[in-house]
């Protein structure tokens, strides 16, 4: 599946939500308390992510975020095993912008605002400091992520990282938890894809990054580029 140009242009007021839980909103969930009572062991045998590079080209703060109207999966309660992966070939966006963060959502949907039954594509890389890490995720109603070589192409329902369908934590961890421990390497930049997809009510998703020396990251405190290309 080749990568879709992440800078579309879309024509008049963008169709997207721009209100990002920010810290004290009352929706926004802090890594320390998502994450409490979870500490960090390997999920897996370590394992090095891939696809890195040194910099990131003609680049621009946060993750590229296109939204798409309809879903990539039958139900809200589907893993990633009932994804159609070629959902977003070939489709245009009704809108995309440059998340400065990965924290979205909540929010209650409204009729005739286009936030039933859509579903959204983050695409870009990221930094962390040289360690091992597990990701988690929260969401309301279905995501999943690649890091590596997979988010680029290739990517399927087994070499997701981490998926999650209306999970929250830490209730969830074990069944919101990555299938594997990644290794980064500093000053590296790791591709990364996030899938989400909303069917009705309310909606949210975020990113939380556990690290062995026992740092908690929530989604905008992991440092994210984007470009035109994964190339």
């Amino acid at each position: 599946m080749g990568v879709r140009a992440l800078l579309a242009a879309s024509a008049g007021p963008p169709p997207i939500d721009t209100s990002y839980p920010t810290p004290g909103s009352g929706t926004y969930r802090g890594a320390s308390l998502a994450l409490d009572g979870i500490s960090y062991a390997d999920i897996a045998v370590p394992t090095a992510a891939t696809g890195a590079v040194d910099s990131v080209q003609n680049s621009a703060s946060g993750l590229w975020r296109s939204k798409y109207d309809g879903n990539f999966c039958p139900y809200s309660s589907n893993t990633v095993g009932s994804y159609d992966l070629t959902y977003f070939n070939g489709k245009t966006p009704l809108a995309s912008l440059a998340d400065t963060y990965i924290s979205w959502g909540v929010q209650q949907d409204g009729p005739n605002q286009g936030q039933h039954n859509f579903s959204m594509e983050w695409l870009g890389y990221i930094n962390l400091t040289s360690q091992n890490w597990n990701f988690y995720v929260e969401s309301d109603d279905t995501c999943a992520v690649w890091i590596g070589d997979a988010a680029v192409s290739g990517f399927s329902a087994e070499n997701c990282l981490v998926s999650s369908s209306n999970k929250s934590l830490p209730t969830n961890a074990a069944s919101s938890r990555s299938n594997n421990t990644l290794i980064f390497d500093n000053n590296k930049w790791y591709p990364i894809r996030i899938w989400f997809s909303e069917f009705g009510g309310n909606c949210k998703f975020q990113l939380y990054a556990l690290g062995a020396d026992g740092t908690k990251l929530q989604g905008d405190a992991i440092n994210t580029q984007f470009n035109n290309s994964y190339s």
